[in-house]
């Protein structure tokens, strides 16, 4: 302890604990929305569907049949993702919101992703991919704020979607801010679950608002969002049509949806 009764000097300074290096805190991203991207979405695009999303889909019975009925033939995932489903699955939960996830996953894993019953088209990348895979897995950890994320799935469906995109429109379906990202530098658009839950309010006049803000909550309670993207009340889901005329659905230059092909 210094005396008070003497003048402070530096060697008093130098006796005193010193702070540990500062620490930086991890980069917020916000999530990149799709420019110019109809509120109805595009039943004519391919659909690339990444872990988180297909995990909210399972928080509620039903919910996963409907995404399928929405999006029909045009939906893809990669066999990474579908690993990583099975592992969320089959993960043992340490508390209630693990627990949660878990039965989210395995809700989803069956419903869309089961042998003989797949929703969706299961996609390998090549080994003429992987180049571009390890690319934007880098970029992935460099905006990511947890260091043991490997972000397998996320660079497997951007990668799968590049490849694949001479000729067709593709768009991709992740909560992930960061993939957002990464995926608009390469001329990929992507949609969050609350984009998607948007597009349901367009197709079908039977879901209420209020019903499909509460599954989105559960939804984001199991897979999150980022906050600015993040629909703050049910009226933001609510379908904004009036009469033959949807100007969010329908901005100047867009043309009617392509008929719906089940699956």
């Amino acid at each position: 302890m210094v005396d008070s009764a003497r003048p402070f000097t530096p060697a008093d300074l130098a006796a005193r604990p010193r702070p540990g290096p500062s620490v930086a805190p991890p980069p917020r991203i916000r999530f990149k929305t799709a420019d110019g991207y109809p509120r109805r979405g595009r039943r004519d695009a391919v659909t690339w569907v990444d872990t988180g999303v297909l995990v909210s889909l399972g928080v509620k019975e039903g919910v996963p049949e409907r995404f399928a009925a929405l999006y029909g033939r045009w939906l893809r995932t990669s066999i990474t993702v579908v690993h990583e489903v099975r592992r969320l699955s089959k993960r043992a939960p340490q508390t209630a919101a693990d627990r949660d996830v878990s039965d989210a996953a395995t809700a989803a894993r069956a419903a869309l992703l089961s042998r003989g019953r797949e929703r969706l088209l299961v996609s390998r990348i090549g080994h003429e991919h992987l180049a571009t895979r390890d690319q934007v897995r880098q970029q992935l950890r460099g905006l990511s704020a947890n260091p043991n994320a490997t972000h397998g799935g996320e660079a497997e469906l951007i990668a799968l979607a590049i490849a694949d995109a001479a000729g067709a429109s593709h768009v991709l379906l992740s909560n992930d801010a960061g993939a957002s990202v990464v995926a608009d530098q390469r001329g990929l658009p992507t949609r969050h679950i609350g984009d998607i839950l948007s597009e349901m309010a367009c197709a079908d006049a039977t879901l209420t608002p209020g019903s499909l803000y509460t599954e989105l909550q559960a939804m984001t309670a199991v897979s999150k969002l980022e906050r600015s993207v993040l629909p703050r009340s049910a009226d933001a889901l609510a379908c904004r049509k009036v009469g033959d005329r949807c100007v969010p659905c329908e901005p100047e230059g867009s043309h009617p949806p392509s008929p719906q092909t089940s699956v």
